[in-house]
């Protein structure tokens, strides 16, 4: 089983929005690899998918307090997986593609 936070970097690196449960907040890159580099989101994890996933989800994309200054158009994310603390959103087209490896 993989760590936490490489299961997160790894979605990252596959244009994945990366939004933590509890805040709402959208992590970048840089806020994964710092969290890695200071040891957070060490705990074994895994992914699940949306057909296994039972959340709190009611909308396309959670509110994220960011979304009013985000660059890219976030409401056309739809949930795409989730591990412990945090939940991975993708482009409808992007679901499509393969899985992560974990």
């Amino acid at each position: 089983m993989a760590r936490e936070i490489d299961i997160l970097l790894e979605a990252a690196r596959h244009q994945r929005a990366v939004v933590e449960k509890e805040t709402n907040v959208l992590w970048s890159r840089e806020d994964l690899q710092q969290a890695c580099d200071t040891n957070d989101y060490q705990e074994p994890d895994e992914l699940t998918y949306p057909a296994e996933i039972i959340s709190a989800v009611t909308s396309i994309y959670p509110g994220c307090p960011q979304l009013g200054g985000a660059a890219e158009d976030y409401s056309q994310y739809q949930i795409a997986g989730q591990t412990r603390l945090f939940l991975l959103f993708a482009k409808p087209a992007e679901l499509l593609l393969p899985a992560i490896p974990t």
